[in-house]
């Protein structure tokens, strides 16, 4: 090509997510940025309180809603409208509610893409106890339906655990699992030698009754005896009221809730932790779940305590990197806890062992190769 030739204009990728916090790990830190260094023009599209370029990336913030109502009424059509505007090539959303977004694009002749975090028909039904069966049996199968058609009509879709994956069509859909930058956390993750650190627990999963809220204020009951011990929580609460309904549980005075905290704030936390938490309650549609969290710890060195997810207890049994207990038991979770303080030299082996595993093996370079396969393949 001669010098005076015009560049060739890059492919424009717009990703939309309206649930999760606008600088989520996987949406904005692992998909925007690694489509961005590819040479990607990146739109990130989500609720945020203004538009700006970071990393390379052009966010553009869309009101955040108040209620689920509104994320129906108000912020999906803005989401919409934003998209449009944006004259994307590849569309690439992340949020269940945004599937109509989706179509409407796919019918204005754009490439789609569908992420699929997690196993939303059994979600629906098992996460909103609040509605009668009934509705939540209609809700299920609208979303089963919905997805159906996404996963058939859409030009990939893209999921977080080989288990989601199985879902849809094996041709058109690509599994990218939520390991971590290894050498990027741990390049941002400073604090003092392990042995020196304070007796806290981290959990980074935010603060909801199906992550064990509960149990973490019985693991601080139990072991109030510890001089010093406390739990950090950081995170999005079940509802804005949660932390205030919990405030009545022993064990809550020894909890340090610090809600949703930029990254940077996280990579402190984990340079200053003596244990890690990865909680779940033990559910059918978990048996795979792939969670951020756990390849965090792994990649910073510390010892997991972990609820038993069957890919979790394969993961930290192999790499021996942690202590799982059966089921979500409250007094299991914190005899493990207690036993990694009270043993901080085995604690430390372990947190080498998973940091070992993690750049070795659970290393996000791995799948960004897989992501950047799928968009070769979109974009033809």
């Amino acid at each position: 090509m001669s010098e005076g030739a015009p560049k060739a204009r890059r492919v424009r990728v717009v990703q939309l997510a309206t649930v999760h916090p606008p600088f989520d790990v996987r949406v904005f830190d692992k998909h925007c940025r690694s489509l961005a260094r590819a040479g990607y023009e990146v739109t990130y599209i989500t609720a945020h309180d203004r538009t700006e370029q970071r990393d390379g990336v052009t966010v553009v913030g869309i009101p955040k809603a108040r209620t689920r109502v509104e994320r129906l009424t108000r912020v999906l059509p803005a989401v919409i409208r934003a998209a449009f505007r944006a004259n994307g090539d590849v569309y690439h959303f992340h949020d269940v509610e945004l599937i109509l977004a989706g179509y409407l694009l796919k019918l204005a002749g754009k490439k789609v893409i569908y992420d699929v975090h997690e196993n939303y028909p059994a979600d629906v039904f098992l996460e909103k106890p609040y509605l009668p069966v009934w509705i939540r049996h209609v809700l299920s199968g609208s979303v089963a339906a919905a997805e159906w058609l996404a996963g058939r009509w859409f030009d990939a879709v893209v999921t977080a655990t080989g288990v989601i994956g199985a879902r849809f069509p094996a041709a058109t859909t690509a599994v990218v699992r939520n390991y971590a930058r290894v050498a990027e956390l741990q390049q941002g993750v400073a604090g003092p030698p392990y042995a020196a650190r304070e007796p806290i627990a981290l959990f980074t999963g935010g603060l909801t009754p199906i992550r064990c809220a509960t149990e973490m204020c019985a693991i601080n009951d139990a072991l109030r005896d510890l001089p010093g011990f406390r739990t950090v929580v950081v995170g999005r609460p079940n509802t804005p009221q949660y932390p205030d309904e919990l405030k009545a549980l022993p064990g809550w005075d020894l909890m340090r809730y610090e809600g949703i905290v930029p990254m940077a704030r996280v990579r402190e936390l984990l340079g200053e932790a003596r244990v890690a938490l990865c909680l779940n309650q033990p559910r059918a549609d978990f048996l795979d779940l792939a969670t951020n969290k756990l390849f965090e710890y792994m990649a910073v060195g510390l010892p997991v305590v972990s609820t038993d997810i069957p890919f979790w207890r394969q993961l930290i049994e192999e790499a021996g990197c942690g202590i799982v207990v059966t089921g979500a038991d409250a007094g299991e979770l914190a005899a493990a806890v207690r036993q990694l303080l009270e043993h901080p030299a085995e604690a430390e082996a372990m947190g080498a062992r998973g940091r070992a595993a993690a750049e070795q093996r659970y290393n996000w370079a791995s799948e960004e190769r897989v992501l950047l396969g799928v968009y070769e393949r979109v974009v033809g």
